[in-house]
């Protein structure tokens, strides 16, 4: 009969040290890939962009550096402590791992419209991991002695109580990942639809004001991209492959730059502007495509983004309705997207599983862009999750993000854009908590009981 090698057995702060280097690399990939949407609709048509973007250091940010650093110091020390080997040969080891993993997630995000992945992450991972290699082999293994004490405390607990208790708690959080799915695609659109400049089909959402130019372009852009074209060509977008509409207000002849799109036809009581002035709309009149915008709608559907840039001027600031200055819709109460004014403030609504067909719960709002009556260039950018506005290439403080908060708390609540981040920080609270209060029951030292005399 064989005898077990004794050297061979791992002791229990090794085990322990393995399920947590197992736990953390769950928390990376939790960090790194939230909030887990993928979109595979179009995604070879924007691929060589994003592609390009992940083998480039373009866009980087140092707070973003540090934080991606901070993120993998834990995991260099982690498996640092596991490897019994030199210091050059544990680094080399860590780092490339690290390395392999930071890429990988990398390429995964190319398929999330919410992430950027970039090759600046992965040399930042790269960094953090070493770090924690250093800090290991500097004396760090003694430091976290009373920590795995805390764990062995833990791991003598009720295993079964704890299945219950960690499995009940995944199992909400896998329903909750299943419901946020999908909440921010574009899918449902109509491609029946027109397209109007200055009101609704109906004639009752008028607005006043100057347009001189309207872009749609179907992919979400950068800030970087955004402020160059502002900065170059007073925010025409140069998005040749991606542009899908485009009408500059030159001349009395209405029609798509780029032949997608029908062309434009006056309705209700037209007055027609000098061709130089751009479209002038007085409330009285307003254009529409004779026939159906569904170039537009299915190239928009088809990379589930978009861009629309628009240089315009309000005539008054009071328009209320709110007053239609482009839209994309069948009446006041069915649309694909409706960029409007109400007062001062600038609103934007589309239809998506979460807002429905009006594209008004919740509807993005940003307040106070039309308050001076000058032109101004607007571009909304939305990437999948995340709506943006730039005024004049800035990017402005207010975005409307379809995360997994709104999309949980919309079946009980009627929500407000104004309040989506609260509550994201409620749906973090309710993720984290749990756990937290958990672990500290199991972490906490058992107290003896006091003999008989």
């Amino acid at each position: 009969m064989r005898t077990p090698n004794r050297l061979s057995r791992k002791s229990p702060d090794q085990i322990l040290v393995s399920r947590l280097t197992r736990v953390y690399l769950l928390v990376i990939l939790a960090c790194t890939l939230f909030p887990y949407d993928p979109y595979f609709g179009d995604v070879f048509g924007d691929l060589q962009v994003r592609l390009d973007h992940l083998l480039s250091l373009e866009g980087l940010q140092t707070t973003d550096f540090l934080l991606n650093v901070l993120l993998f110091i834990p995991l260099g020390f982690l498996m640092a402590s596991r490897l019994r080997r030199g210091l050059t040969w544990t680094s080399i080891l860590v780092v490339v791992l690290a390395m392999c993993l930071s890429f990988t997630i990398e390429a995964i995000q190319v398929f999330l419209p919410s992430r950027f992945a970039s090759l600046a992450d992965v040399v930042a991972n790269g960094l953090g991991a070493l770090l924690g290699i250093v800090a290991c082999h500097l004396g760090g293994r003694g430091l976290v002695q009373p920590f795995l004490g805390l764990l062995r405390n833990m791991a003598a607990a009720d295993r079964v109580r704890q299945m219950f208790v960690w499995g009940s708690y995944y199992a909400l959080l896998f329903m909750l990942v299943l419901a946020c799915r999908g909440s921010g695609t574009l899918s449902g659109w109509n491609d029946s639809y027109t397209l109007l400049f200055g009101n609704e089909t109906t004639g009752d959402r008028p607005w006043r004001g100057k347009i001189e130019h309207v872009q749609f372009l179907g992919r979400s852009c950068s800030e970087d991209e955004i402020a160059r074209a502002f900065r170059e060509s007073g925010g025409l977008m140069p998005g040749a492959n991606s542009l899908i509409g485009s009408y500059r207000f030159e001349s009395d002849e209405y029609q798509d730059d780029v032949g997608l799109l029908p062309e434009l036809a006056w309705q209700g009581h037209p007055r027609h502007a000098a061709p130089d002035s751009g479209l002038l709309l007085d409330g009285e009149s307003w254009l529409e495509t004779t026939g159906s915008a569904a170039a537009l709608t299915r190239g928009i559907v088809k990379s589930n983004q978009f861009t629309i840039n628009a240089s315009l001027a309000a005539q008054d600031t009071n328009q209320s309705g709110p007053a239609r200055i482009v839209t994309l819709s069948d009446g006041p109460y069915q649309r694909n997207f409706t960029l409007a004014q109400d007062g001062p403030d600038l609103v934007f609504r589309m239809r998506t599983p979460l807002t429905g067909d009006n594209g008004l719960l919740p509807e993005f709002v940003a307040p106070g862009v039309f308050a001076s009556g000058n032109m101004r260039n607007l571009t909304l950018s939305y990437n999948g999750i995340e709506l943006v506005l730039y005024v004049d290439g800035v990017k402005r403080v207010h975005s409307w993000r379809i995360s997994a908060a709104p999309a949980v708390f919309g079946h009980f609540f009627r929500l407000d854009a104004f309040d989506l981040k609260g509550y994201h920080r409620v749906l973090i609270g309710l993720l984290f908590l749990p756990p937290t209060l958990v672990l500290s029951r199991l972490l906490r030292p058992k107290r003896s009981r006091a003999p008989w005399n």
